[in-house]
């Protein structure tokens, strides 16, 4: 599939999978497929929200090549560590190794487990901004979780045991546009 340009700078470069047999090893999905949604914000500053699935990541890649030069790409923001979020990330590296790596502390600490990746790394907290420049002047990141205690729980401490999601909202010129 080809990038689509869902607003201004704003693009979906997810990927449609169509040779899984299984989602997450449970659900059929061989005749219905899967897509696993991905997003590129381009202004002064360029973010990548979720990636996709290892497997699939030649066509992801050249996907992304058709809207920018990813060696340029400066934020790469992680919501979870699931493999159809970020099975990709190691081969975007080669492509764009100075890339900031932004998640949740759990899914900071699991890329130092998972891919040894400690350098360049950022533990977001809940209701932080990220300013990409003047045409979308924030992206601000929430963390939500089920039952979750107060903002400590979100932060994904020792004793938080739940999943954390980050949802995210795109200001533009001081307003909530997404």
């Amino acid at each position: 599939m080809k990038p689509i340009e869902i607003r201004p700078g704003i693009w979906w470069v997810g990927i449609n999978d169509r040779v899984t047999d299984l989602f997450e090893g449970l659900w059929p999905i061989r005749e219905e497929g899967i897509s696993y949604n991905s997003y590129l914000i381009k202004d002064e500053k360029t973010a990548l929200i979720d990636l996709s699935k290892e497997m699939l990541s030649d066509d992801y890649l050249a996907q992304l090549a058709e809207v920018f030069d990813i060696s340029t790409l400066d934020y790469v923001i992680i919501n979870h560590m699931e493999p159809d979020h970020s099975g990709a990330l190691t081969r975007l590296l080669e492509l764009a190794p100075n890339a900031k790596l932004l998640g949740m502390p759990k899914a900071i600490g699991m890329l130092a487990d998972f891919y040894g990746l400690t350098e360049n790394t950022e533990r977001l907290k809940n209701g932080q901004e990220l300013n990409l420049g003047c045409k979308y002047t924030a992206i601000r990141l929430y963390a939500i979780r089920p039952l979750a205690r107060d903002d400590d729980d979100l932060s994904g401490g020792a004793e938080s045991a739940l999943p954390l999601r980050w949802v995210w909202r795109l200001w533009h010129a001081g307003r909530r546009d997404l």
